[in-house]
């Protein structure tokens, strides 16, 4: 399942990609607004095909591509906040997100711009029965690629710090489905 993801300004030098990851408990706040000063997005807040994103900035994250059942879902572990929306304009304590499932593989995919310029990415995700595989690399392969997880029935707040040798870059984010049994959000 996911929920949401911001970009904020960072520190690391050029050729960086680092991960870390954070348990999240039941109904933490999360303010996009404070969070996501470069960008942000929540995903599936009434039905699944849902999505605002910060207003008056260019878009950095956007709507990920996706593969499996798509749904909507409600009681995410976050609670989202924000008051420069471009679809809605305030929100206030939204626990909802999407999710996919149906097959090992299943998941989303999201392409980042990525420059020599360090930003770091947050992603609230969850899983619901089943294990989320996530991979993260630069196009221009200038840091190694990281792969990590998150176990079945957890919620986590990802940090991902990254910057590429060269401009025109992009960070791909892959979140899938790797043990069968359940569901993936964001």
């Amino acid at each position: 399942m996911v929920l949401a993801g911001l970009i904020l300004a960072g520190r690391a030098t050029a050729g960086t990609l680092t991960v870390s990851m954070a348990p999240l408990s039941q109904a933490i706040p999360v303010d996009l607004s404070a969070e996501g000063d470069l960008d942000w997005a929540h995903y599936g807040r009434f039905v699944n095909a849902d999505y605002d994103h910060k207003a008056g900035v260019t878009e950095r994250i956007g709507n990920p591509t996706h593969n499996g059942t798509f749904a909507q879902f409600g009681g995410a572990a976050a609670k989202c906040s924000w008051v420069d929306g471009s679809v809605d304009q305030t929100v206030v304590g939204t626990t909802t997100g999407n999710y996919v499932y149906g097959f090992v593989g299943a998941g989303y995919q999201w392409n980042i711009p990525a420059s020599t310029t360090p930003v770091v990415l947050h992603l609230y995700l969850s899983t619901y029965l089943g294990e989320g595989g996530l991979t993260f690399a630069l196009s221009d392969a200038s840091a190694p690629t990281v792969v990590t997880s998150v176990p079945t029935g957890a919620a986590r707040r990802v940090t991902v710090t990254f910057a590429a040798d060269s401009a025109g870059q992009t960070l791909m984010v892959d979140y899938v489905l790797t043990a069968w049994a359940g569901i993936i959000s964001h």
